[in-house]
């Protein structure tokens, strides 16, 4: 499993989404999640001050889930 950089990841538009195929987007949700895990134990375990890169990383993820909601069922 490579893990992308989230930075590179999130300044992504969603017309750059646009241009990436369904196993570039599976990738970059299975990145997002695992971002997304290790930041909540971040912000419980007192660790990060930073509570709204959750939001971030939620809205982010929401924008990838579209995408290949998008591409699957044009697939169909």
């Amino acid at each position: 499993l490579v893990l992308l950089n989230l930075a590179t990841l999130m300044s992504l538009t969603m017309r750059e989404l646009s241009e990436k195929t369904l196993a570039d987007v599976e990738q970059f949700i299975r990145t997002t999640r695992i971002e997304l895990a290790t930041t909540r134990l971040r912000v419980a375990g007192a660790d990060l001050k930073d509570v709204r890169s959750i939001r971030s990383l939620r809205q982010y993820l929401a924008r990838l889930l579209t995408r290949k909601q998008e591409l699957t069922s044009r697939q169909s």
